[in-house]
């Protein structure tokens, strides 16, 4: 004859009494409780903790012969305590580096169960091992290492980061149920890693951001990281280039944490600012013809004095000298050399008129009029040529430049030049190169629109 039941049991000890005449057996949870499958009779007690919560119970019973009865039954006597785990390995404070081989090994006690060493048996110890990772020293999230059952195990400390730690916890279960659990927290040795830039301000990455240098990172021993250099870069209106690391690596690399603090500097070179340069083109042009002036020279006028001889009244009369007139005739081309012209005044006479008198004629004396000085007049010479100027504008990356108006110049005017830089850049000034815009010293810096 059987009996089967589910039943709810808070957690304790708990005493087990039975009885029957012939034979009787009890299984709780499939687990024999006790086996008396022969005909003698009870009672049979048996005491064991049971886990709160539900459990199967089964009661089994042979009748051999007359006068038949059975009879079971069960009475809490206590409160099942605890178990106690303890990890004896790894120690409190050990810490670990990458590829390191981590062991743990522990133990656990039950007043029930097994109150003094070794304890609990292996079956009844359960090991997890987590990695936690908290990127930022922010929240952290975890990833199963190891999980077994026994007194001990062991794992090999993987690279995952700087800002990452194991948890390594042991927990014990007594046969009612009971557990306690346990946790030993192994945490990497570090070292300092410092990146710096020449000049500074410039940023550099590590691992997977990228910060203003000079920054300190405490990097996990044994660990990869990966450095790098971004290029070009501007600050402070200049662009940037990379040229090396001071470990001789490319701009991005990896590099191993050792044990002891080190320092990685990053050198970049600044690019020229853009310049504008100014290039005489000669252009072939018509040759002016140049139109001579006339000028008009100015007329001699005679002047005659005549000495009267006593009692004779002589009159002078003095003939008048023509004006002489230059009308130049412009030639169809210029003539290098100057022409002089030369131009000759006539002498002017003095004519006397006899008296009817009987007196002695009187001589009238006449005065010459001096000869006009000769005017040279020079041809007019045409100016020179004038050479028209091209201008040529070199921006440098990160923006544009032009002039206004459009080319090419004639010798002063006036220009002005424009530059506008594109987005993330500055404009730093302008460098002019040329023998017409710079005849002596060396380009000179320009605001960002210049009048020329």
């Amino acid at each position: 004859m059987r009996w089967t039941g589910a039943f709810t049991f808070a957690s304790g000890t708990y005493a087990f009494s039975g009885n029957a005449d012939d034979g009787i057996r009890v299984f709780v949870d499939g687990a024999p409780l006790y086996d008396h499958w022969v005909g003698v009779s009870g009672p049979y007690d048996v005491s064991r903790p049971m886990a709160g919560g539900t459990h199967q119970i089964k009661v089994e019973y042979n009748e051999i012969a007359v006068g038949a009865h059975a009879s079971f039954s069960w009475t809490q006597t206590g409160t099942n305590q605890s178990p106690v785990a303890t990890i004896t390995a790894p120690a409190d404070g050990t810490t670990f580096a990458v590829g390191e081989v981590l062991s743990f090994t522990g133990k656990a006690t039950d007043p029930e169960d097994a109150p003094t060493d070794p304890g609990i048996a292996d079956a009844q110890l359960s090991w997890s091992v987590l990695l936690q990772h908290c990127p930022g020293g922010g929240v952290c999230h975890q990833h199963p290492v190891v999980g077994v059952t026994g007194r001990s195990g062991s794992f090999t400390a993987a690279d995952h980061g700087d800002d990452t730690y194991y948890d390594i916890t042991l927990t014990a279960t007594d046969s009612g149920g009971q557990t306690n659990a346990t946790t030993r927290t192994v945490r990497p040795r570090t070292a300092a890693l410092t990146l710096e830039t020449v000049p500074p301000g410039l940023q550099l990455g590590y691992v997977s951001t990228n910060s203003t240098a000079p920054f300190t990172r405490q990097a996990v021993v044994g660990g990869q990281r990966a450095v790098a250099a971004p290029s070009p870069q501007v600050i402070g209106g200049l662009t940037y280039d990379f040229s090396g690391w001071s470990d001789g690596g490319a701009a991005s690399h990896s590099i191993t944490i050792g044990t002891t603090p080190r320092r990685l500097v990053a050198t970049f070179t600044a690019r020229p600012a853009p310049t504008a340069t100014i290039t005489a083109t000669a252009t072939p042009t018509a040759t002016p013809t140049a139109i001579p002036t006339a000028t008009a020279i100015p007329t001699s006028t005679p002047t005659a004095t005549a000495t009267a001889i006593p009692t004779s009244t002589p009159t002078a009369t003095a003939t008048t000298i023509p004006t002489a007139t230059l009308i130049p005739t412009a030639p169809p081309t210029p003539t290098p050399a100057a022409t002089t012209i030369p131009i000759v005044i006539p002498t002017a006479i003095a004519t006397p008129t006899a008296s009817p008198t009987s007196t002695p004629t009187p001589i009238a004396t006449a005065t010459a009029i001096p000869t006009a000085t000769p005017i040279q007049i020079p041809t007019a010479t045409p100016p020179p040529t004038a050479t028209p100027l091209a201008l040529t504008i070199a921006p440098a990356p990160g923006g544009s430049a032009g002039a206004a108006p459009a080319g090419p110049y004639a010798a002063g005017q006036r220009i002005v030049l424009t530059a506008t830089p594109s987005a993330g850049s500055l404009f730093l000034g302008w460098q002019v190169s040329g023998s017409r815009a710079s005849p002596s010293g060396p380009p000179r810096p320009l605001s960002p629109s210049r009048i020329r």
